[in-house]
């Protein structure tokens, strides 16, 4: 069973949803397939359906899945400034690229 964006609980787990993200990203910059992003990254594709698999949809019956172009997924980000990083969790993807923040 799939656990809808699922939370990580320890520092292993919050590395391989950190893996997922920058899977999906690459699936929605390089409009690439899941199979293809994960690997790119270096996670199983199951791992990226774990925590991101709300993001994803398939495209017919024994098709590989393709990001949507928006998603409600929590993330963190991570800014350095003069005194030091900045860490702030947004709502989306649409805050995480920067196109709410006006």
């Amino acid at each position: 069973m799939r656990r809808k964006n699922a939370i990580p609980h320890n520092e292993a787990e919050a590395e391989h949803r950190e893996l997922a993200l920058a899977a999906l990203a690459l699936m929605r910059r390089e409009e690439v397939s899941l199979t293809a992003a994960a690997s790119t990254v270096g996670v199983d594709p199951k791992t990226v359906m774990r925590y991101v698999g709300s993001a994803l949809r398939q495209t017919g019956p024994n098709e590989d899945y393709r990001a949507i172009p928006h998603d409600s997924i929590p993330r963190t980000l991570h800014f350095t400034t003069p005194t030091g990083t900045v860490t702030i969790t947004v709502a989306d993807s649409g805050h995480a690229r920067g196109k709410m923040f006006l």
